[in-house]
């Protein structure tokens, strides 16, 4: 009888040593996952050393010593349409201050942010659109609209404003009336390109008609996110999220969406364009990607990746820019292709500058 304790003893000290044992292995195991789970999250991470190796001729030296520093990327301009720019500044503020101040615009910009939660929404949160006098866009060309660049549509949009301009004449409005229908008008073509593209992306952007054919903003960007080369080696999931917007991902990247009005008299008054942001952010870096698309401008079409870098109580800022535009393409395109370069120099290079000005 002792006999059978004692193997029944040893037996059950074998059992839980093996059950200790079994018991380690599989922590064992449960950490080596959780570790390469968490150093394969570490090498999605975008770092400012990895920018350093990509762009090794970005004049590095002039922007430790503060200066905004711009570069032309033209190996990276995958289309006849396409301008591309890298632009970076160091700011004397932290992460969070640089984020915040980014979020509020830039001087000289206003930035309506749209509520996406539904289409009534979208419209709803567009009352807040108003026609500036600065823009090109005015009671004159609304009693007749045509198709001559003032505003990138295609002609069913144009019918659509010169339907509401034609009942305005008719009615005997007068011009503060008129500038009202105008406006609503206006609101309701943005509402729907926007709901467009929350519905059903990039492919879903409706064209617009420029010299008897049909420009397509949206397969522009669709096919050349080669310059966001960066973004997909290195953060894979928060890239393919943005390309396949609005495809659910397993992950809740920070989207916003904006209606945007550029004062920019240099180029012909103000600009109105339709903006949406992703957003991701980690202790280590912060990274916005930005698609644009104008409504009133001679750029058709724009992504840009913005990068911030703390470093201290200071933080790295840098804006990879791919435009496109049908304007820089065709006979005389290497001309072209320098004045449309000067013009995104024009719109990218301020925002820094403002941004340093802001953080003396």
């Amino acid at each position: 009888m002792k006999a059978r304790f004692h193997q029944a003893a040893m037996l059950d000290s074998v059992l839980q040593a093996r059950a200790l044992q079994a018991w380690r292995l599989s922590t064992l195991c449960f950490f080596l996952v959780v570790g390469l789970l968490l150093s394969a999250a570490a090498a999605a991470e975008i770092s400012l050393e990895q920018l350093k190796q990509r762009e090794s001729d970005f004049n590095w030296k002039a922007l430790e010593k503060g200066e905004v520093v711009a570069r032309d990327l033209p190996d990276d301009e995958v289309d006849d349409a396409a301008l591309v720019v890298l632009v970076g500044v160091k700011l004397r503020a932290g992460l969070d201050e640089v984020l915040e101040r980014l979020e509020r615009g830039e001087p000289g910009t206003e930035d309506i942010r749209l509520d996406a939660q539904s289409d009534e929404s979208v419209r709803e949160s567009l009352n807040a659109y108003k026609i500036h006098p600065g823009q090109r866009i005015g009671v004159e060309w609304f009693y007749s609209p045509v198709a001559d660049g003032t505003l990138n549509m295609n002609k069913e949009e144009l019918r659509a404003l010169q339907t509401v301009a034609l009942d305005a004449r008719d009615s005997g409005k007068d011009q503060q009336q008129i500038l009202a229908d105008m406006e609503v008008a206006i609101r309701d073509l943005l509402a729907a390109r926007v709901n467009e593209y929350l519905h059903g992306g990039l492919a879903a952007v409706s064209p617009y008609d420029l010299d008897g054919k049909q420009i397509h903003p949206g397969d522009y960007l669709a096919d050349s996110m080669q310059p966001l080369a960066l973004l997909r080696e290195e953060d894979p999931d928060f890239y393919k999220a943005f390309a396949e917007f609005p495809n659910e991902h397993g992950k809740d990247y920070g989207d916003r969406f904006f209606v945007s009005i550029e004062e920019n008299p240099e180029l012909g008054g103000s600009v109105t364009s339709l903006k949406h942001w992703m957003i991701e952010q980690s202790p280590d870096y912060a990274l916005i990607a930005e698609r644009k698309f104008y409504i009133s401008y001679s750029l058709d079409a724009m992504h840009t990746l913005i990068l911030l870098f703390p470093d201290g109580e200071e933080c790295y800022v840098f804006l990879l820019n791919l435009t496109f535009t049908q304007k820089v393409t065709g006979i005389g395109g290497f001309i072209a292709h320098k004045v449309g370069r000067s013009k995104v120099k024009y719109n990218v290079v301020p925002l820094l500058e403002g941004l340093q000005a802001a953080f003396p």
